[in-house]
């Protein structure tokens, strides 16, 4: 009934999963495209500050050797420029900032104590790249954008020339001077500090956590949704089959069934059941039994105080037919055992009450053939002794041809009498068949042999045509004689003028019958 065949989506069910992956699919991309877009935009301003910084403190590096060139019993250029880097590490967003030679060596530091120091992972500026960056941890735990940048303030041919001609004042006087040839190669490495960015970049992240958690969720509804409108679907379906299923098998029932509710009106009414009574099965839904069948009694056919009840009753109908019926009426009862409405099946018995006439009349037969039985065997016992008295009587007047044939003629019709009576005990005791393989045309034969001086006397041709591809067949052939030979003796008594009497055999075209036809000229009836 219920198909535990594979279950199929609905179209919108599909197209639901379909928009909801798509939707993710969609959504997760560009989370993903968006995030990494606000990464490389974070680095690219923060780079964009650290080159400005580092500019800025280029210039202001310049400015200051232009001054000190007209100020020459001031400070040194190395207490310029470490002023200038702890001045520009005050600035909020400035993580630290520091100068560094080839070696590594610490020329200029935010901390003043780490001057002189030696930074292993500081490595040369790669060729031609002006600026490089990098993200990196600091021993605190604090994250830094690293610019990283070739110092060299002094670029102009002036400063060139300043350059060659302060180099050797300073030298001798025991300074050195950024941007000098011995300063060559010397880098500024600048932090910036990424605390806001990396707020913006924690909510960014939990930005996307909810959206996710938000697909998640809407995800989640609607395959939930999904699988309700699905079960209601398959819920729908398995009703309407088992609607089907139950209609079909009410319908195909061999009996009659009527449901009716608590009122006891009609709620359904199969197909036997309306022919049975005659009625319209759409006509009566709804309508009372009693007023739709008020002649009928049946209502009369369940009890209020037993859930199962059989009873016959003899059914009057519209149309003024009495049909008897077998009503068997069960109480239908909800989970709380409360009483909803009450099922009757209808079974037809008149063909029933026609073989229990059949078997009364059998019975009177029966107890007829038992007589008829007894009273051949008391008629037979006295006949045999009246043939053994014609038989010697016919001895006797052997010599007297006419009381030789009065004695002949007692002697036929008592054998003709035992006849009788020996079909009557036939009758009275039929004998069951004894099956075996019989030629047909000799057991025709046989028969017509039997009639054969009876229908010589009336002046009767016999006409025999035998199919020769007749097979041997089962049967009993005694029987089969008598069948034979019943026939032939009727045709005789139609034919008392004489006549033609034909028998012949055939096969059938299918192959599986044979037929044997018996035809005579006579009257008939």
């Amino acid at each position: 009934m219920k198909r535990l065949e594979v279950k199929r989506l609905h179209l919108p069910a599909i197209a639901i999963i379909v928009s909801t992956l798509i939707l993710m699919a969609i959504l997760g991309v560009f989370s993903y495209q968006s995030y990494h877009r606000e990464q490389a935009t974070m680095k690219k301003h923060l780079l964009e500050e650290g080159t400005a910084l580092i500019r800025a403190f280029e210039a202001g590096a310049r400015t200051g050797m232009m001054e000190m060139m007209r100020m020459m019993g001031m400070a040194g250029q190395d207490d310029r420029i470490q002023t200038l880097v702890e001045e520009t590490a005050k600035q909020p967003e400035v993580a630290y900032i520091l100068i560094a030679d080839e070696g590594g060596r610490i020329t200029a530091h935010s901390q003043p104590d780490l001057i002189g120091k030696r930074l292993e992972d500081v490595e040369r500026m790669p060729a031609n790249a002006e600026v490089v960056s990098q993200i990196k941890e600091l021993y605190s735990g604090e994250r830094v954008f690293e610019v990283r940048k070739g110092f060299n303030p002094l670029k102009s041919p002036m400063e060139a020339m300043m350059r060659g001609l302060m180099g050797r004042r300073w030298r001798d006087g025991g300074h050195r001077m950024s941007g000098s040839s011995e300063a060559e190669g010397e880098i500024i490495l600048l932090g910036l500090r990424m605390e806001g960015y990396e707020q913006a970049r924690s909510r960014d992240l939990r930005r996307a956590a909810i959206t996710a958690l938000i697909l998640v969720v809407l995800g989640s509804a609607a395959f939930y949704f999904l699988f309700v409108v699905q079960n209601y679907y398959l819920v729908g379906r398995t009703l309407r089959d088992m609607e089907s299923y139950t209609r079909n098998v009410v319908e195909s029932m061999p009996n009659g069934l009527i449901s009716l509710d608590r009122a006891g009106q009609i709620v359904t009414i199969n197909r036997n059941a309306a022919e049975l009574l005659k009625l319209n099965e759409e006509d009566v839904k709804g309508t009372p039994l009693t007023e739709v069948m008020a002649k009928c009694d049946l209502d009369k056919t369940f009890l209020p105080n037993k859930d199962v009840f059989e009873k016959r009753v003899d059914c009057h109908l519209n149309d003024g037919s009495i049909v008897p019926i077998s009503t068997t009426s069960s109480r239908l009862k909800n989970e709380s055992g409360e009483v909803i409405g009450t099922v009757i099946i209808l079974r037809d018995l008149r063909e029933i009450r026609d073989l229990e006439e059949k078997v009364k009349r059998s019975e009177r037969l029966a107890s007829l053939g038992r007589m008829a039985a007894g009273i051949a065997h008391e008629i037979r016992n006295p006949l045999s002794s009246i043939k053994g008295f014609a038989q010697y009587f016919q001895r006797k007047f052997e010599g007297n041809a006419e009381d030789q044939k009065y004695a002949a003629v007692m002697v036929g019709e008592i054998d003709r009498l035992n006849r009788v009576i020996r079909n009557l005990l036939s009758f009275a005791r039929p004998q069951e068949p004894h099956f075996e393989s019989v030629d047909l045309h000799r057991v025709v034969e046989h028969a017509l042999s039997l009639i054969a001086s009876d229908a010589e006397r009336q002046g009767i041709v016999l006409i025999k045509e035998y199919d020769a591809e007749v097979p041997a067949l089962q049967a009993d052939a005694d029987l089969m004689t008598q069948v034979f030979l019943n026939l032939f003796l009727n045709a005789i008594e139609a034919m008392e003028d004489g006549g033609t009497l034909s028998v012949s055999t055939r096969r059938s075209s299918a192959g599986d019958l044979l037929n044997v036809v018996v035809a005579d000229t006579g009257c008939g009836f």
